[in-house]
């Protein structure tokens, strides 16, 4: 029988992203400096904390698109207007970045305490067995053998 997901559901996911990355951005609009770079990075570092709580990809990635609407909007354009410009961009990507890197992290710590958890860290890598050669096998292979 399969365990129950402990995650929300999607539905619940996504409206909870958005107002994570409004208050977000609220708090980072009072607190961080006027910095373009500070402030998005900041915004980056709330998305992936996001995506590793909510442990689900397309939660995570319309998250970080929102921030990234966000931060563009307000934090960046001081008056709410969306620009598409080359830094904007960038900044698209590195919020998908962080979201799916949250993600991953969140994907990776859970691996590790389930096996710490059932009293083995990693199952072992095991080869299969090559056989040894007998005598006669390695007079073929070798010529200078005696």
């Amino acid at each position: 029988m399969r365990e129950r997901d402990p995650r929300p559901p999607l539905g619940f996911l996504i409206p909870g992203g958005f107002a994570f990355s409004v208050a977000c951005c609220a708090l980072v609009a009072l607190v961080l400096p006027a910095d373009t770079v500070l402030r998005a990075a900041a915004m980056g570092v709330a998305v992936a904390a996001y995506a590793a709580w909510a442990r689900h990809p397309m939660a995570a990635l319309a998250t970080g698109v929102m921030a990234w609407f966000l931060t563009t909007g307000f934090l960046v354009n001081a008056l709410g207007v969306l620009t598409f410009a080359g830094a904007d961009e960038v900044r698209l990507g590195a919020f998908a970045a962080a979201a799916l890197l949250g993600c991953a992290g969140a994907a990776l710590w859970g691996l590790v305490t389930r096996a710490r958890r059932h009293g083995r860290p990693f199952p072992p890598i095991t080869l299969p067995a090559q056989p040894t050669p007998q005598g006669h096998e390695l007079a073929a292979r070798d010529p200078h053998h005696v």
